[in-house]
């Protein structure tokens, strides 16, 4: 099944536009693509501009990033949400227990994590259940909050999220740390994102990766000071709940 997201919508919308628009009348159009998207389907991309820098982190737990993570965020009371994959868990399991216990949110982030395909909605249904199973077996409260692979959206994750009364959650900022293989690199990225990061950004990283930790390094001393890194989830656990 074809993903729909938010890009192929907008490339659909404007093939029906005159080739002779102007840039800016296109890139108006692709964001108003993109919001229409989102509100139809329900996910959130960002929270009110009142709310601080909101961090996820994708496709753990890892048993040495995921600790390593939680070390740092703690260090800064910055507080995140780990959107897991159920086939993952074995590999950790201590960490979601841990990752609730210092005030963090756990999001369903599937549990086979499929790439090369979107998997029919039955299927992705079983999976998102499957996940959901996965980590409520190790903590007591499951988790209301979902993460497509990827972040795309198609007709089965939509239905298969709403099905299991989860909130789709994307993201607003990323700087595609799951490419980093250097540390310097990586700090660089870290500082990329604490300028570009601004109050209502939900951040995407991932804690499968060790470059995420030069990253965070980099880049909680400068959000800390001016961002509220400690509000963030509490405030979208309220706004979903």
């Amino acid at each position: 099944m074809t993903a729909i997201t938010s890009e192929v919508v907008t490339d659909q919308v404007l093939q029906r536009i005159d080739h002779a628009a102007r840039p800016h009348q296109r890139s108006l159009i692709k964001s108003a693509a993109r919001k229409c998207v989102l509100k139809c389907s329900g996910a959130i991309d960002r929270l009110s501009a009142d709310t601080g820098v909101l961090l996820t982190f994708d496709d753990g737990p890892d048993p040495a990033v995921t600790p390593a993570v939680l070390d740092l965020l703690a260090t800064f009371g910055a507080k995140a949400v780990f959107f897991v994959v159920g086939n993952r868990i074995p590999r950790a399991p201590q960490m979601l227990s841990r990752i609730i216990a210092e005030g963090h949110l756990i999001g369903n982030h599937t549990y086979l994590h499929p790439l090369d395909r979107t998997p029919a909605f039955i299927d992705y249904y079983r999976d998102v259940i499957e996940c959901q199973a996965a980590i409520a077996a190790l903590i007591t409260k499951p988790p209301t909050l979902f993460r497509p692979p990827l972040g795309s959206l198609s007709i089965g994750s939509l239905l298969a999220s709403r099905l299991a009364r989860l909130t789709t959650v994307l993201w607003s900022l990323d700087v595609d740390d799951w490419r980093l293989r250097r540390d310097e690199d990586a700090t660089r990225a870290g500082e990329r994102l604490a300028a570009l990061a601004a109050p209502g950004d939900i951040v995407l990283l991932h804690d499968d990766n060790r470059c995420v930790v030069p990253l965070l390094e980099a880049a909680l001393p400068r959000l800390q000071p001016r961002l509220k890194l400690g509000d963030a989830s509490a405030r979208l656990e309220s706004f979903v709940a």
